[in-house]
């Protein structure tokens, strides 16, 4: 996996990647350990000027048997029709205790 350009914070995928090469990796050693998504739900899509804020509410189940239920805040900056930031808030406790 890519080292963050940032200090963690206690967790080991919190940082900030670059490209989507280093997004991919960072997702798959995070949610590598999912054996099913129950559900993945907008909750709500607010977007103005050239920023998109997205809700979303997971459950997941992961390879020990536990439910993994988080929500998120998304935020995508788009310029000429492609994604050039996102940012991504959550419980990073709840994503400590089932990811480490």
């Amino acid at each position: 996996m890519p080292a963050p350009s940032r200090a963690s914070h206690g967790s080991t995928i919190s940082g900030t990647y670059h490209g989507v090469d280093a997004t991919r990796a960072v997702a798959a050693a995070t949610f590598g350990a999912v054996v099913q998504v129950e559900s993945f739900e907008i909750l709500g899509i607010t977007a103005e000027g050239d920023r998109v804020a997205v809700e979303v509410e997971s459950r997941f189940h992961t390879v020990n048997g536990a439910l993994y239920n988080n929500r998120y805040h998304f935020l995508f900056v788009i310029r000429d029709g492609k994604i050039v930031r996102f940012n991504e808030y959550l419980d990073t406790a709840l994503l400590l205790e089932h990811f480490g």
